[in-house]
């Protein structure tokens, strides 16, 4: 596992330096407004299906947002407000950190973090997800735009494919509503 996480971060490093230079990892531009659908990740965390996160609004001077995030649960759906931040990591000049909280943050690096590792331009964003209590890297997950979930680019595919581990949860199908 230590080494599947060492090579996904030599991939990270390297691949993202080539996709950096076409379109910048900036999480404040590449979650802007809409509603963003999760459709799958490399890691168990509670085996929730059709989850999403609904951009209410968007402060361009703290670099924040509220969003409704939501999803279904033993075929129960569950919906919530949450505060997320658009960071930079230590060491970095683009806010590449999206960082979740139930409630507001002075600092924004100690929510949930989720580290912009890759985007198309075409709806779709790769995340690699760290535990906040432990900082553990949980690995990644891919969000997309609602009205791209049914025809995810190629280019995404690829890039999760080769770069993260194996998909654990599938969130989404054409079966979700997702509001």
């Amino acid at each position: 596992m230590a080494l599947k996480l060492a090579l996904l971060a030599v991939f990270v490093v390297l691949g993202a330096s080539a996709v950096e230079n076409e379109l910048p990892l900036n999480v404040w531009k590449a979650i802007s407004k809409g509603t963003y659908v999760l459709i799958q990740r490399s890691y168990q965390k509670v085996g929730a299906t059709c989850t999403y996160a609904k951009i209410k609004t968007k402060d361009q001077s703290t670099h924040s947002y509220t969003a409704e995030m939501g999803f279904t649960l033993n075929g129960k759906k569950m919906k919530n407000t949450y505060n997320m931040y658009a960071a930079k990591e230590t060491g970095k000049n683009t806010r590449n950190v999206l960082s979740i909280s139930s409630k507001p943050l002075t600092d924004p690096l100690q929510g949930e973090l989720y580290f912009l590792i890759y985007r198309d331009g075409k709806g779709c964003n790769i995340l690699f997800a760290q535990n906040k209590t432990t900082r553990k890297d949980l690995e990644c997950e891919m969000w997309v735009e609602k009205n791209v979930a049914d025809n995810i680019s190629e280019d995404c595919k690829h890039y999760y494919n080769d770069r993260c581990m194996a998909v654990v949860e599938t969130h989404y199908s054409k079966a979700c509503k997702i509001p």
